[in-house]
């Protein structure tokens, strides 16, 4: 998960770059339909994740070229949240009776969210 999250936080930068600004604004995130949708359900459960070690993770990764924004940081725990409703019902979908999400669901659903991020 954290190289999606990563990947998601470097891809901004050019079209922060593109407009002429040194700091990634919310509307750089790459944030499809569905990833709105799954953030707003994220939002609704009200839950809480820890973001420190996901936060770290990223951080232990080369450094972005621009600064997050404030509010752009703000969106990070929906949008990581987002992120994690995806790939659990990416699980779902490609087995419906599954009963124990073992490695190999896991790296499918994770191999899935690579090619569209």
């Amino acid at each position: 998960m954290n190289d999606a999250i990563y990947d998601i936080l470097v891809l901004p930068q050019a079209t922060a770059k593109a407009n002429g600004r040194d700091v990634i604004l919310p509307w750089d995130l790459p944030i499809t339909a569905g990833v709105q949708e799954r953030m707003h359900r994220f939002t609704k459960l009200d839950a809480d994740i820890e973001l420190e070690s996901v936060l770290e993770e990223v951080a232990a990764r080369p450094p972005l070229d621009l600064a997050l924004a404030d509010n752009t940081a703000a969106r990070l725990p929906s949008l990581f949240g987002a992120i994690s409703l995806a790939l659990a019902e990416i699980v779902k979908i490609g087995d419906s009776e599954l009963k124990e999400v073992h490695t190999s669901e896991w790296e499918r659903a994770f191999r899935i969210v690579k090619v569209l991020v």
